[in-house]
């Protein structure tokens, strides 16, 4: 009996191969699913560093220009 007959006659093999791939395509799933949720935080991590950033440089040029403005009127 060659493999391939043997498959289609054995239904428990089919019935057990069936169920560890089904296994595996779930765990593969769900480790991407995870490498995604991963990846969604570590852009919103970065997209709130540069906000920071331009927050941090908004405020000091905000300063700046106070100042070049208080010194004009004082003049």
């Amino acid at each position: 009996m060659t493999a391939l007959a043997h498959r289609q006659t054995d239904p428990k093999r089919s019935t057990t191969m069936q169920s560890l791939h089904e296994a595996l395509a779930r765990y593969r799933m769900r480790a991407e699913e995870q490498r995604s949720r991963e990846a969604t935080l570590a852009r919103e991590l970065m997209a709130q560093k540069r906000w920071s950033r331009v927050a941090r440089y908004a405020r000091s040029a905000e300063r700046r220009h106070a100042r070049r403005a208080g010194w004009a009127l004082a003049r």
